[in-house]
């Protein structure tokens, strides 16, 4: 009986291995397998490993919007905000339209209270033409500057200290 355990285990773990690589090798591009190599890291904590799988998604296509937001989350996960700042702002250069990356720039920016920043990132988006192609993210980014310009509000009616 131990031995058709052993046998039924080796089998399960042997079609996981060939799931796996038949799911891999479908992959459309070297960049998308790097992509997903990279979303398994982050999935696992392994952000040093996923950092590396990342940068080389944007190496092999500059253009690869999700990257940057992956590359962005391994390096907030692992407290680099620093990185993730400048992820972002790297993204918003290469892919100036995926307004997910302003949306994230600003919230780093609102978190950490850099208002101003936060502010000057949603209108950069929200000014260009091209958010209207995208109505979800723009109501979203409208939303938290909502917030910022609330924030902004409480820090200028409030007292200085002495």
């Amino acid at each position: 009986m131990n031995w058709l355990r052993k046998r039924r285990y080796i089998i399960a773990v042997l079609a996981m291995i060939s799931i796996g690589s038949v799911w891999m090798t479908g992959c459309k591009s070297p960049a998308e397998k790097a992509h997903r190599q990279g979303k398994q890291y982050l999935y696992e904590g392994e952000y040093p490993e996923a950092i590396k799988a990342f940068k080389n998604t944007i190496q092999l296509d500059p253009q690869y919007r999700r990257a940057y937001v992956r590359l962005a989350d391994a390096y907030a996960d692992s407290g680099n905000t620093t990185a993730t700042i400048q992820t972002y702002r790297q993204g918003i250069k290469a892919v100036p339209t995926y307004f997910k990356l302003y949306r994230r720039l600003a919230k780093v920016y609102y978190d950490r209270g850099e208002l101003i920043n936060a502010k000057t990132v949603c209108g950069k988006a929200l000014a260009q033409n091209a958010i209207n192609k995208d109505p979800e993210e723009a109501k979203d980014i409208r939303a938290l500057l909502g917030d910022i310009n609330a924030a902004l509000a409480r820090t200028q009616g409030m007292p200085d200290e002495q």
